[in-house]
């Protein structure tokens, strides 16, 4: 048998060696944290880069469609600024034209009824 000396010795190494194995596991386990640490960050950076792009044509795409509006609100404007110069050319032509009928006087007609004759005769089939 094996004097305790001897099984303290043995049990002392059992216990390094396991310390090993577990300061191995323990880096390894380490080493891959680090890792996913490093592909989520540069997950992240990517996002952030495709965000800020996003962004960019997002705002190009509103400062495009604010032009767009902008420029139908123009065009929509115009058309009813010549609408009402059509509307007031108009109305100044009525004006003109009913100040003429007064100064030339001209009579209006009043329409008389009908007036028949009691008397008449209707011709009829033999």
């Amino acid at each position: 048998m094996s004097t305790l000396e001897e099984r303290v010795e043995a049990l002392e190494r059992m216990v390094l060696a396991l310390n090993a194995k577990q300061t191995t596991a323990i880096q390894e386990l380490e080493a891959r944290m680090y890792d996913q640490i490093d592909a989520l960050r540069q997950q992240l950076a990517e996002q952030q880069r495709r965000l800020s792009g996003q962004e960019r044509n997002m705002q190009q795409k509103f400062e495009t469609l604010t032009n767009v509006i902008f420029q139908q609100s123009q065009t929509i404007s115009e058309q009813f600024n010549a609408i009402n110069a059509r509307f007031d050319a108009l109305d100044a032509n009525m004006q003109a034209r009913l100040r003429h009928r007064k100064q030339t006087s001209i009579p209006v007609l009043r329409h008389r009824p009908l007036q028949f004759e009691h008397n008449l005769r209707i011709p009829t089939c033999h």
